[in-house]
């Protein structure tokens, strides 16, 4: 019975060896896809927010360099200031 290597496990080796994905794959004779995607899990997971609960009835006014004003709750104020930096 072989020993499993777990997905986080090979893209550990991978990046120490400083081989790109697709030859580390190659020589190991696993789908580069399989460590792509780990890759992409484990960024998602790093980027993940944080939140710290703050009492309700704060409101927050942002005033963007066109002059426009937004005012909203403070706990709204992540998801608008991601909403503007993907723009």
């Amino acid at each position: 019975m072989g020993i499993e290597v777990s997905r986080e496990q090979l893209l550990r080796e991978q990046e120490r060896s400083g081989k790109s994905i697709v030859g580390f794959s190659g020589e190991r004779g696993i789908d580069p896809k399989m460590l792509y995607e780990q890759r992409r899990l484990r960024r998602r997971r790093k980027a993940a927010p944080t939140f710290v609960r703050v009492p309700l009835g704060i409101t927050v006014t942002v005033e963007l360099q066109s002059g426009i004003k937004l005012t909203l709750p403070l706990e709204s104020l992540n998801a608008v200031l991601r909403e503007l930096e993907a723009r």
